[in-house]
């Protein structure tokens, strides 16, 4: 019955299916190769919870290791404002690993998808308004779980993120967060620098917008 359904999916369809399993297309050169490959997963799909979090620990190495590619990619061809194949693969991962954490309580491996996730929505411009809130519920669920290393990485490309979108108060709040979360002062230099800059940005705007004006009443 499997089989008939996914007969009749087209050859790039299966192809991306395989991808997005981990799975190592090199030696399929025809469709029932593939067919074989995605059934033959499909029997050894892993039956324990440790065995579902090596699988997804695996998916999420795969889907980092497409996004540097994909940056790569981006670094040669800047011009190129279209996401590359390996963002929408890395993202497919990233989705499905998400899914699967969350069927199985992982929380780390949740985390450690939406970061990339995050991050891979970040190089495409119509999904790019979603990435430093991802970035943020990762850094969030990072700090519950004590991985304060990562908590603390996640809220630094948030803030980033937030602040290459213009959104300068969200970017000084994230690092003020992080700052009150450990009782520490670790952003204070880089917090006052982001006021700065926002200060300076509303201060251009407005003689912007003043010189409209001008430029308007003596139209």
């Amino acid at each position: 019955e499997k089989r008939k359904l996914l007969q009749a999916e087209t050859l790039k369809d299966l192809r991306e299916k395989c991808i997005t399993l981990g799975l190592d297309t090199s030696s399929c050169n025809e469709k029932a190769d593939l067919i074989d490959l995605l059934l033959d997963a499909d029997n050894e799909n892993p039956s324990t919870k440790a065995e579902t979090e090596a699988h997804l620990r695996q998916l999420v190495a795969r889907g980092l290791t497409l996004l540097e590619d994909a940056v790569n990619e981006l670094t040669n061809n800047p011009d190129d404002n279209e996401p590359s194949e390996n963002v929408t693969k890395a993202i497919g991962i990233f989705e499905k690993v998400t899914r699967e954490a969350g069927t199985i309580k992982s929380q780390l491996l949740e985390a450690r998808a939406m970061h990339g996730l995050a991050s891979a929505y970040s190089l495409i411009p119509d999904r790019a308004d979603a990435a430093p809130m991802m970035m943020e519920m990762a850094a969030n669920i990072f700090w519950v779980l004590d991985e304060k290393s990562d908590s603390k990485s996640c809220f630094v490309d948030a803030s980033s993120l937030y602040q290459t979108a213009g959104h300068y108060q969200e970017a000084i709040r994230c690092l003020s967060d992080y700052d009150a979360k450990s009782n520490t002062l670790i952003f204070s230099d880089k917090i006052q620098e982001l006021r700065e800059e926002y200060e300076q940005t509303i201060r251009q705007q407005q003689q912007q917008q003043q010189q409209q004006q001008q430029n308007s009443t003596a139209a």
